[in-house]
């Protein structure tokens, strides 16, 4: 029985998709996953809109797997993404780390920070770094897990965001209804930095996408960087598990 929905917004080089599905082969679990790809090239409504389609398309489900199409996935990466799921019942978000494609002992992201500019915490495997599990206050959503049951609850992402932010976003509005974000180290995901649209070295960047990226930033802030509920949010430390 398939009760989990992978979802992959797809824009782009159509090769980095193939790689992604590639690597999805022989991935314990994936028994019970439907496979959503979102193809944007045609028309590109952005990453929010794509998998907010994918999820609504697709109820009845136990989770959804949001999954970047630059990425490579490993054998036990959706496992154990499930494993943190049953282990803490109030989590409704878990996620990989992300470890960069091309030097694969570094973490780019084994966390989170500052959520503008969306500041991840970073390190190296070989040197046993951010390799416990630890509820933060944001996931980046390269790959992560979604609890059904509190998307049912919370809703979709919120469409006004067309590229970033809408995951940073959803993690607070779902925390601020007792919900709980976690960074389950033990599944790992490689992701290609070089071509990552939020990459904030990233110099092939047009002067489009920059426009775009510092226009959610914004959206962001406005909705809720002058609040009492963020202050909240925010002050709460990142905690082991």
């Amino acid at each position: 029985m398939k009760d989990i929905v992978l979802i992959i917004p797809h824009y782009g080089d159509d090769s980095d998709l193939r790689q992604c599905k590639a690597s999805l082969k022989g991935v314990d679990g994936m028994d019970r996953v439907k496979v959503v790809v979102i193809d944007n090239n045609k028309n590109n409504v952005g990453y929010t809109k794509a998998v907010n389609r994918g999820i609504r398309e697709n109820p009845g489900m136990a989770f959804y797997w949001l999954l970047n199409n630059d990425t490579i996935v490993q054998k036990k990466t959706l496992a154990e993404l499930l494993r943190a799921m049953k282990k803490y019942p109030k989590v409704g978000v878990v996620a990989s780390q992300l470890l960069d494609m091309k030097n694969q002992d570094i973490i780019v992201w084994g966390g989170s920070k500052q959520v503008i500019p969306g500041i991840h915490k970073s390190g190296s495997v070989n040197l046993g770094q951010l390799q416990e599990p630890t509820y933060e206050r944001w996931a980046t959503f390269g790959s992560v897990l979604l609890r059904a049951e509190m998307v049912h609850e919370v809703g979709l992402l919120d469409e006004r965001y067309f590229l970033i932010c809408s995951d940073s976003d959803y993690c607070f509005t779902m925390r601020s209804r007792g919900w709980k974000v976690l960074h389950w180290p033990a599944s790992k995901v490689f992701h290609d930095e070089q071509e990552g649209v939020s990459r904030a070295a990233n110099t092939k960047r047009s002067d489009k996408v920059t426009k775009i990226l510092m226009d959610d930033q914004r959206k962001f802030a406005d909705k809720w960087m002058n609040g009492r509920l963020f202050m909240e949010l925010e002050s709460e430390v990142d905690t082991p598990a």
